[in-house]
């Protein structure tokens, strides 16, 4: 998982709660992919009703291009999945998530105890049983903590988006970046077919949405 430029980093909540407490527990926030469009870009491709009435053979393809879509980033992240269980990379990852932080902190002091307040949130529901559970049969006491945790990422992503921007902390990522791409294509030599097939794909969903 990697910082993206221009993403909204909260879309994996939507992954499942679990999952998204894992991801969180680095850094503060919701990363995407390591290979730039992610699934914050596939969240966002959903139709409105008006449009989908107004050209029912482009919602039948944008349909289908939507769905191949889908399919062929299944398979990317399945692929980096494979990839991040590299020790090198881990450590990597933690270097980059560490240098965020930090700059983070830097910019707003008031970060280094949501941080830490983030931190102990993630310790204390990340394996917790009742996040298999649907809200309303969740303890209050839980309920609490997650809103709390929701809270904090909403006031810790402006902060790291803003310092993301920053020249030292794009160039730690095109170097974590790129040791992320040479992983995944020791998982799978296929991998730079994918990323191209992805590529092609979302540039040809764009353009059939632009005629709704």
């Amino acid at each position: 998982m990697l910082l993206t430029k221009n993403q909204d980093f909260a879309e994996r909540l939507g992954q499942g709660l679990k999952k998204a407490l894992a991801a969180f527990a680095s850094i503060g926030l919701f990363v995407g992919t390591a290979v730039g469009q992610s699934n914050a870009q596939s969240s966002g491709m959903e139709m409105q009703p008006e449009e989908a009435a107004a050209n029912p053979e482009v919602q039948e393809e944008l349909i289908e291009v939507r769905q191949q879509l889908q399919v062929v980033e299944a398979k990317i992240q399945e692929i980096e999945d494979k990839a991040m269980q590299s020790e090198e990379l881990q450590a990597a990852q933690d270097e980059f998530f560490k240098e965020l932080r930090q700059a983070a902190i830097a910019h707003n002091p008031e970060m280094e105890n949501k941080f830490q307040r983030q931190d102990q949130l993630v310790e204390e529901l990340k394996d917790h049983p009742e996040l298999r559970m649907p809200a309303m049969e969740r303890s209050p006491e839980i309920n609490e903590k997650i809103e709390e945790f929701r809270t904090l990422r909403t006031q810790i992503n402006p902060v790291v988006q803003s310092v993301a921007a920053q020249e030292e902390i794009q160039e730690s990522q095109e170097e974590f970046q790129k040791a992320v791409f040479e992983g995944m294509k020791e998982v799978d030599p296929q991998a730079d077919e994918l990323l191209a097939q992805r590529s092609q794909l979302f540039d040809r969903y764009q353009k059939l949405a632009a005629r709704m």
